[in-house]
């Protein structure tokens, strides 16, 4: 994430690239792109704070729940960051509202783009918290600008070829980790 020095918008402004997540309770604006790649934006009104994350599944859901799937682990942690935060601030999951953006999908990313939109939903779902707001799937990417401290969030299509291509380099660099992570073992070691 990096800070964005604007004079339009009179307020800091924040960018959250793929894989970075933010919450604030002040007066700011978080940006995001998603092409591909999921946007969730949390809000709890009686903290008056938020959090926005940019995220993917990346990879098919191996079983019938998330929770059992190991590719799905990456969007539960990011969402879960954002929860934390926002808890830690004395706000309860019950509270909190969703808006959701993003999985974009061309045919040959079908299957891709499937996948996060059953992720997210059955995510949100599972865990009791409303979705209030959504736009995922087709063919278009998204800017998304979200204000934490009123819960605003204004969605825009992006039809600048070179700022799609920009984007497209951004996730596929961010997607190509994820999925090598996956495919990384981890050892623990306990002292």
């Amino acid at each position: 994430m990096k800070q964005l020095i604007d004079s339009n918008y009179r307020m800091p402004h924040y960018s959250i690239d793929p894989g970075e997540f933010m919450v604030s309770g002040e007066r700011a604006l978080l940006e995001s792109v998603a092409g591909k790649t999921l946007v969730v934006a949390l809000y709890h009104e009686k903290l008056k704070m938020g959090g926005l994350a940019n995220f993917i599944v990346p990879g098919n859901i191996e079983s019938g729940s998330i929770a059992e799937s190991t590719v799905c682990e990456t969007g539960i942690g990011y969402i879960e960051f954002l929860l934390a935060d926002i808890v830690k601030s004395g706000g309860r999951r019950d509270e909190l509202v969703a808006k959701i953006f993003g999985a974009s999908c061309k045919r040959s990313d079908h299957d891709f783009c499937k996948t996060n939109i059953q992720f997210i939903h059955e995510y949100f779902e599972n865990e009791k918290i409303p979705v209030i707001a959504e736009d995922l799937g087709r063919e278009y990417y998204r800017r998304v600008l979200f204000i934490p401290l009123t819960g605003e969030l204004y969605s825009k299509r992006i039809l600048s070829v070179p700022e799609m291509q920009l984007i497209y380099k951004k996730e596929k660099d961010y997607i190509e980790r994820e999925i090598n992570g996956l495919q990384t073992e981890t050892e623990f070691v306990m002292f």
